[in-house]
């Protein structure tokens, strides 16, 4: 529930890394994240710490209550 939460981009990112799939690859025969969603792996990288940092958050309130 708290990934399906995430702004869609963000959800997108986190779903397809929990696939394993990686984030950039230097072999162009290789899906990655960075490809699929045709951004840079620095900008993959930020939305993805984004998305752990709000999951974390959502958890811990989460076991709180």
């Amino acid at each position: 529930d708290a990934i399906d939460r995430l702004p869609e981009f963000q959800r997108r990112i986190v779903v397809m890394w929990r696939q394993d799939i990686p984030i950039e690859s230097n072999d162009p025969s290789v899906e990655s994240i960075s490809k699929v969603l045709g951004k840079s792996e620095k900008t993959i990288r930020t939305h993805r710490d984004k998305a752990f940092a709000i999951l974390k958050l959502r958890l811990e309130r989460k076991g709180r209550v």
